[in-house]
């Protein structure tokens, strides 16, 4: 296995790829708010870097795109939406959404306790309609 690993490892070209030292110290500020975070505004990430002396806009862009493509955090950028949140702690939003993407013969959900929250109907207009309310996706998240 290890022979196999190191084998990979040569041939990926971006293994030999340079990056500044400050790219190293940027990625080393925002992972250390796993600690508390699951993740930040991109308004947020954007003065971590500007905190350590990335102020161009294009290199925190740049930085942000190599993090993201090496999985060490989940920058999303199709819509406004996605591109404001930078997800640092990227188990966090696969767990997320499993409790949304789920097959419910499998994965129930406490029917008592919805009914309780006075939730169960809104869980079953996320499964059949596939629109989930923010009071649903706040009650899952918590679980």
């Amino acid at each position: 296995l290890r022979k196999c690993i190191e084998g990979v490892v040569r041939e990926d070209e971006s293994v030999l790829q340079e990056v500044p030292i400050k790219w190293l110290v940027f990625l080393d500020e925002i992972l250390n708010r796993r600690k508390t975070e699951s993740y930040l505004t991109l308004r947020a990430v954007k003065q971590l870097a500007a905190d350590i002396g990335i102020t161009s806009a294009a290199e925190q862009e740049k930085a942000l795109q190599m993090f993201h493509e090496k999985g060490m955090l989940i920058h999303l950028t199709s819509t406004a939406a996605l591109n404001d949140i930078v997800t640092i702690k990227p188990q966090w939003l696969i767990d997320n959404i499993s409790n949304v993407i789920r097959d419910d013969s499998i994965h129930m959900f406490d029917i008592t306790e919805l009914k309780k929250m006075e939730l169960l109907e809104e869980v079953e207009t996320m499964f059949s309609r596939a629109v989930a309310s923010r009071d649903v996706l706040e009650c899952l998240e918590r679980r």
